[in-house]
């Protein structure tokens, strides 16, 4: 695990020091289990967009045409 210096604003600050004493642990535990299911969840969106681009037999000419109709139908 590496050591950082973070800052951030109030509000935010307050937000994790809020959940932290919901789950009973300390703020910066809090933010590393945010910042991991955030990351998680990027991570699991990148795989289902693959998943679903494969399940076209198109040519790359075809994909760059049809991108937006791909992804987003």
């Amino acid at each position: 695990m590496k050591k950082i210096q973070l800052y951030l604003p109030e509000n935010i600050y307050g937000e994790f020091a809020v959940i932290a004493f919901q789950k009973q642990q300390s703020i910066p535990v809090a933010v590393r289990e945010y910042l991991k299911s955030s990351l998680e969840k990027k991570k699991d969106k990148g795989a289902k967009t693959l998943i679903k681009l494969s399940k076209y037999n198109v040519d790359g000419g075809d994909l760059a045409n049809n991108i937006d109709n791909i992804l987003y139908k």
